[in-house]
């Protein structure tokens, strides 16, 4: 007998993990130019998308937090709202902006 629970949980898990998949290498795709103040661009991992304006953040980006909570269109305007930096100039900059 045909399962249909067992069918979508199985459809859902994979496309799940396609999507995430997708995502994943959309932000990185978006990591190629490197840090727009010095460069960078050795280690994606040390590349961070700082919102310019915290107020309006809604949800951090990075590869390890894109849920299948947010769609495309919501990702896209969130990377918007961002510039690329590297994790040394991210930290400059946080510090400026903590000090202000």
């Amino acid at each position: 007998m045909f399962d249909k629970v067992k069918y979508h949980k199985k459809y859902w898990e994979v496309n799940k993990k396609q999507l995430k998949q997708k995502r994943i290498q959309l932000i990185l795709r978006l990591k190629i130019n490197g840090c727009a103040i010095c460069g960078y661009n050795e280690c994606n991992r040390a590349l961070d998308f700082h919102h310019s304006n915290p107020e309006d953040k809604k949800f951090l980006i990075n590869t390890e937090n894109i849920h299948h909570k947010y769609t495309n269109k919501e990702i896209v305007e969130e990377l918007n709202k961002c510039v690329l930096l590297c994790k040394n100039c991210h930290c400059e900059i946080e510090e400026m902006e903590n000090v202000q």
